[in-house]
């Protein structure tokens, strides 16, 4: 868990967005503006292997 305000350029760049970017992404995703006190739980996840064939 961290805080909103704590994201940071590291954390965008491997989401592959500017800060204000990954900021706006998740104030849209949210339907509102995220205080920069709210704690928000930080989640990657990697696909290793697809088996669905499209």
């Amino acid at each position: 868990m961290r805080t909103f305000g704590s994201f940071d350029e590291d954390l965008a760049h491997r989401e592959g967005v500017t800060l204000p970017e990954l900021k706006e992404k998740m104030n849209f995703a949210n339907c509102r503006q995220i205080r920069e006190e709210e704690e928000m739980r930080v989640v990657h996840f990697r696909v290793v292997q697809s088996k669905v064939k499209l």
